[in-house]
């Protein structure tokens, strides 16, 4: 018999993915219902695009496709939750990427769609060879960090030299409009790893990489990292010099410090 049955369509977020449930119709036996097919093109960093079974991907996107079982009979709650979480440990690949990525349900709520991610079997953190690394707990994407840089003469002139370091006012304008690409002298070169949203991360999110069982506190994924204050987006100029917030990948280390003075910045974009 022909029934109306129930699809799902995965709609891209940084460093994971997301999963939307949609009406589609289907052609469905009374004792063995046919699966749904999930069309996607899969860009570098995991956003995926939901596309037609007769849609070309872009050279720089991995077509792939999964299939998952229609639930029959009345579609509540219980019906649904199984047959999102068929999709748990199925391989997925970004371009590039490591081999033996898998699908994980993240969450499931019946008032929202699921949320999923790909990412490394055992693994918390994929460097994808363009200095970015993406963080497959948070969904995060970090800017990684190369040799080089010299304090506050290079703030500019070597964006991610480990060694360069910016003032606050620095950090939050001409920083991070270089690697947005929106600098009058960044035309024509593009934006860094192709994306224009990059932002000084928050306190809560520079504490999402701090690892204090090591010295410099971060995961060896990130490679080389200055064991000293970051700043974070957070400012407060209400009493007295204006000062930001900063968090020392020493020791962890939470602290005000003047927006005169040059630290280290880490960019940052995505998220949940």
């Amino acid at each position: 018999m022909t029934a109306r049955g129930w699809g799902i369509a995965l709609v891209g977020v940084a460093g994971g993915l997301a999963l939307a449930v949609i009406g589609v119709a289907a052609s469905i036996a009374s004792d063995s219902p046919e699966p749904d097919i999930i069309y996607a093109c899969v860009k570098k960093h995991g956003e995926i695009a939901i596309v037609g079974p007769r849609d070309l991907c872009k050279p720089n996107e991995a077509p792939q496709h999964w299939e998952i079982q229609s639930p029959q009979g009345p579609q509540g709650t219980s019906g649904r939750q199984a047959a999102v979480e068929e999709l748990n440990g199925r391989p997925c690949t970004t371009p590039g990427g490591p081999a033996g990525m898998i699908l994980e349900v993240r969450s499931y709520d019946k008032s929202r769609p699921p949320t999923l991610r790909c990412r490394v079997p055992g693994g918390r953190f994929i460097d994808h060879g363009d200095l970015t690394i993406t963080d497959t707990q948070t969904g995060l994407i970090w800017e990684k960090k190369v040799a080089g840089g010299n304090s506050g003469t290079t703030c500019l002139s070597e964006p991610h030299g480990v060694g360069s370091a910016c003032t606050w006012d620095q950090a939050m304008d001409e920083w991070l409009d270089t690697l947005n690409g929106w600098c009058e002298s960044c035309e024509g070169k593009g934006s860094f790893a192709g994306y224009a949203d990059w932002h000084l991360p928050t306190v809560a999110e520079l504490l999402t990489i701090l690892d204090t069982s090591r010295i410099p506190a971060i995961d060896p994924t990130f490679g080389v990292t200055n064991a000293g204050y970051y700043w974070s987006d957070f400012t407060d100029d209400a009493v007295g010099s204006p000062t930001a917030a900063s968090v020392n990948f020493s020791n962890g280390t939470v602290a005000e410090i003047r927006t005169g003075n040059p630290l280290r910045v880490r960019a940052v974009r995505g998220g949940p």
